[in-house]
């Protein structure tokens, strides 16, 4: 069958709640625009990949609108609207697509996360690559954070009926997967900016008390407002920002501390239930020699800015397989020490489409999201950091497809 699938994924998720929940009218219909247009866009690019189907193909391409967890962590009636604005764009497009109310929705954690890991398989089939382990993957999204593998017989037996089993090629798996919604990178990092303000705010108190000038001076908002001064060991020295929350400005001041930004990360993970898992779920051990998993989207992406890469050929196939965390740790410890003047001459203002001043917070939060909430050990060996699956770069995407296109099949049988 032919199918497209568009993933609706904002990875500035605070960006796109200030345009929803302030000036709400005004933004929100420039996203609904945007979202319009980046539609039309990829249908168009779509359709110069498919060519001319109508003479081949008499039914309509169906597309998929299937949005995640930028979308949901939005109030359901904003969500709503963007998927009806993007059903709009593909009806409106003259071309051969099928896109019914039921093709356009905000999938759950659990769905994406076993939609990434049937990629993944899929993958694997259809380039013929017969792998003695078997191959997980962990999702460090915008938003959300998803983990999906195949655990050991013990695991299965401990944890039963909770990892739901999965037809796959004429064999049926046991997949574990779970999704934690807000601990994407850009969650992350609003959580803890709110967290180092919320710490901030009694110091400041105090001296405000003690000091000449009245509270309601302190406080109040205009131009003239007192910045409240915030240390921030997750920026680098010289990273100094301005902020605003609830008409107070806090001046954050970068200080640059790998060790002392891990610790206060670390409080983000709590409650642990378990050596495995993290805000109150335990999950199955990642500690199996014989699974690799594929570190995929943000992850990747820091990877190769801390150039630390591995591949699935070269943690199976080499003679000395890498570490890659305790690279990692060690080659962030080093940038992190680095002012934002010398990180910027040695690599620009930007890489890959994000800032350079942000990649210390980016290093530590994924090192301590790996150690400190799935539990990997810093010396484990079975993460692929390119996020590939041999050549093709892996995302859920394929695995949504599948899962339409099968299930389609089986109520055609049934018919």
């Amino acid at each position: 069958g032919l199918g497209f699938l568009c993933s609706l994924t904002f990875y500035d998720v605070e960006t796109l709640k200030h345009f929803c929940l302030s000036s709400h009218f005004f933004h929100f219909s420039i996203i609904l625009i945007i979202t319009f247009i980046t539609i039309v866009q990829l249908l168009r690019w779509s359709s110069l990949q498919i060519g001319d189907i109508k003479a081949y193909h008499p039914q309509r391409v169906p597309v998929l609108l299937y949005a995640t967890a930028g979308l949901r962590s939005l109030p359901e009636s904003d969500a709503v609207s963007i998927l009806r604005a993007s059903q709009a764009a593909v009806k409106e497009f003259d071309y051969p697509f099928l896109c019914d109310a039921d093709m356009v929705l905000v999938i759950d954690g659990q769905k994406e996360g076993l939609y990434a890991w049937q990629s993944a398989q899929q993958m694997l089939h259809l380039q013929e690559k017969a792998l003695s382990r078997k191959v997980g993957f962990v999702d460090v999204g915008g938003a959300s954070t998803q983990i999906g593998f195949v655990p050991d017989a013990f695991e299965r037996h401990k944890y039963g009926d909770e990892i739901p089993s999965v037809q796959l090629h004429d064999t049926r798996y046991h997949v574990y997967t779970h999704s934690y919604l807000h601990f994407g990178i850009n969650e992350a990092k609003s959580r803890h900016m709110n967290s180092t303000i919320a710490s901030s705010i009694p110091r400041y108190a105090s001296s405000a008390l003690s000091s000449s000038s009245s509270s309601s001076a302190s406080w109040g908002a205009g131009k003239n407002q007192e910045k409240i001064e915030v240390r921030d060991p997750c920026r680098l020295e010289g990273h100094d920002e301005t902020v605003f929350r609830d008409g107070k400005s806090f001046l954050f001041i970068g200080e640059g501390n790998w060790d002392l930004c891990l610790t206060t990360l670390q409080s983000m993970f709590q409650p642990k239930v378990g050596v495995y898992g993290f805000a109150g779920i335990e999950q199955p051990s990642v500690q199996d020699e014989n699974t690799l998993f594929i570190a995929m989207d943000h992850f990747s992406r820091v990877s190769r800015f801390m150039n630390v890469e591995t591949t699935i050929e070269s943690q199976i196939y080499a003679e000395e397989h890498i570490a890659p965390l305790e690279e990692w740790r060690e080659k962030g410890r080093l940038f992190c020490r680095r002012t934002l003047e010398q990180g910027v001459s040695d690599i620009g203002d930007m890489f890959e489409g994000y800032p350079t001043s942000g990649y210390c917070f980016e290093a530590v939060y994924i090192y301590t999201l790996f150690t400190h909430g799935y539990g990997f050990e810093s010396h484990t060996k079975n993460i692929v950091t390119n996020g590939k699956v041999g050549d093709w770069p892996l995302t859920w995407a394929m695995g949504a497809m599948q899962s339409y296109f099968e299930e389609r099949l089986r109520l055609e049988r049934i018919v």
